[in-house]
């Protein structure tokens, strides 16, 4: 367990946009296939989820998520 005291700011979209981009690949597909603290049915759901983002974004930039 962590704990961590002190003050946060928001970021802002453009700041938020840009850290998104600076991500993996992988960890930006993986943030668009789950919403946190969501329930997911079963690993196979991420799986095909997953493989579904990284084929239609496979030439273009994968969008960051609204929620993100």
């Amino acid at each position: 367990q962590v704990r961590i005291e002190g003050s946060v700011q928001r970021l802002s979209e453009e700041e938020s946009e840009r850290y998104f981009h600076s991500r993996p690949r992988s960890s930006q597909i993986g943030a668009a296939v789950s919403h946190q603290s969501t329930v997911i049915p079963d690993r196979e759901y991420l799986r095909k989820r997953q493989a579904e983002l990284e084929e239609q974004y496979k030439e273009t930039a994968v969008p960051k998520p609204a929620y993100w």
